[in-house]
């Protein structure tokens, strides 16, 4: 676990003094857009150009709202508004440049990552496996992560913002904020799988005969019903949490239609400023409540098992924390312009790096860290956990060390 928490420090460290060079780089560069002082007499009726160069979209003020990666301009002597200045055109480029090379590399390797998981989960050899927790959770994991992942690597890797008049600025606009309910929605999966696998661990362990053959010493303070009245009220949490993730979509295409439509300056600002409010707040919910929860159900876990839960608990933890300060990191986000464009530079390069981190922890719980040669080197494939012991005379013996798998490889096994 140290060794794991070392590598996030180094990666997450890189990442940020990386950021610290945009920001450093970023502050020198001076707008284009200085003016001269205004002349006496009268200025003219602002008015938008057709579809503000198709990188804004004109208020009613007669101003045009440029989104991210654009600044206006407006023609002294007509009075028209733009979007025609790229912050390539601004003197960006190469802070732009190096955050591009970087987290493309970062989000090319997850990606590497999560595809080769899911060749284990579709190909791998699984035999005697001992199961718990669904196969099909643990491939709805994977599949919402490597979709998450493969679009913010494009996000990336073939433009900025339509600064390269590769991609459709739109697009960026779109998939900069799907990571935001598509974050909530991972956590709520793997939330999910936590409470599966600890439901299933206590059906393994449900007769009081079993827990004195894992230790004699043994006295259990709880009833198995205590037990099943904590899990019953953790899977109503499901419930509640597929309408979170309702509403978590239903405000993010909220906020991109009022964006991308909306000619009132308040009615996009608040619509945005309530967005990111309210995932900041889920994140904060989710984590805290889930560290609470986790730790209750962990007491009543016989020792030598709540052991393997604790390390899924602190793993999940850790992303739930991550997943908060990502989302308070863009309450943030909301900076104006120029002279905004260094701050808003810096405030990608923070978020991305936390949310690097996010999805790095989300995959660690599959593909551990600390068994890198198991799963690198063919040690074990799937989410099926393998007994190596050899063949045991006795049964309850074999069964009993099944259950001292590796929690991160664990789901039930498939023919």
């Amino acid at each position: 676990m140290r060794s794991l928490l070392c590598l996030y420090l180094i990666t997450i460290v890189a990442i940020f003094g990386q950021v610290g060079v945009v920001a450093q780089i970023t502050s020198s560069v001076s707008s284009p857009n200085s003016t001269s002082p205004a002349s006496p007499a009268s200025p003219p009726a602002s008015f938008c150009s057709d579809d503000c160069d198709g990188h804004g979209i004109c208020w009613n003020t007669g101003v045009c709202n440029c989104w991210r990666g654009w600044s206006g301009t407006k023609n002294k002597l007509t009075g028209e508004s733009h979007c025609s200045l790229s912050y390539i055109d601004q003197g960006f480029e190469e802070p732009i440049k190096a955050m591009r090379i970087i987290f493309s590399i970062c989000y090319g390797f997850q990606l590497l990552l999560v595809s080769y998981r899911l060749f284990l989960e579709k190909f791998g050899h699984r035999t005697g496996g001992h199961g718990l927790a669904p196969v099909s959770i643990t491939r709805l994991i994977m599949v919402v992560l490597w979709l998450d992942i493969i679009l913010q690597f494009f996000w990336w890797a073939l433009d900025f913002r339509n600064n390269y008049g590769v991609m459709n600025i739109k697009y960026s606009m779109v998939v900069e904020y799907l990571q935001l309910p598509n974050l909530i929605l991972l956590f709520s999966i793997l939330l999910a799988y936590w409470i599966d696998f600890y439901q299933a661990v206590i059906m393994k362990v449900k007769k009081e005969e079993m827990l004195r053959k894992i230790n004699s010493n043994y006295e259990s303070k709880v009833t198995y019903e205590d037990i099943l009245l904590q899990i019953s009220k953790m899977r109503r949490v499901k419930i509640v949490v597929v309408v979170i993730n309702v509403i978590c979509y239903a405000f993010f295409i909220t906020f991109e239609g009022m964006l991308m439509n909306s000619p009132y300056p308040k009615t996009a600002i608040n619509t945005y400023v309530g967005m990111v409010t309210w995932f900041a707040f889920v994140s904060l919910v989710l984590g805290v409540g889930y560290t609470l929860a986790g730790h209750k159900l962990i007491g009543l876990m016989p020792p030598q098992l709540s052991d393997r839960i604790r390390r899924l608990t602190r793993k999940m933890i850790l992303v739930a924390i991550a997943l908060t300060v990502f989302n308070l990191f863009g309450m943030a986000a909301n900076v104006n312009s120029p002279p905004g464009t260094t701050l808003y530079l810096a405030k990608s390069g923070v978020t991305t790096a936390l949310g690097l981190l996010v999805r790095m922890l989300a995959i660690d719980i599959y593909l551990p860290f600390a068994n890198i040669k198991r799963w690198l080197f063919g040690m074990s494939f799937g989410t099926s956990s393998t007994d190596k012991t050899g063949p045991s005379s006795n049964r309850d013996e074999k069964n009993t060390r099944s259950m001292e798998v590796d929690i991160e490889l664990t789901a039930h096994s498939t023919s």
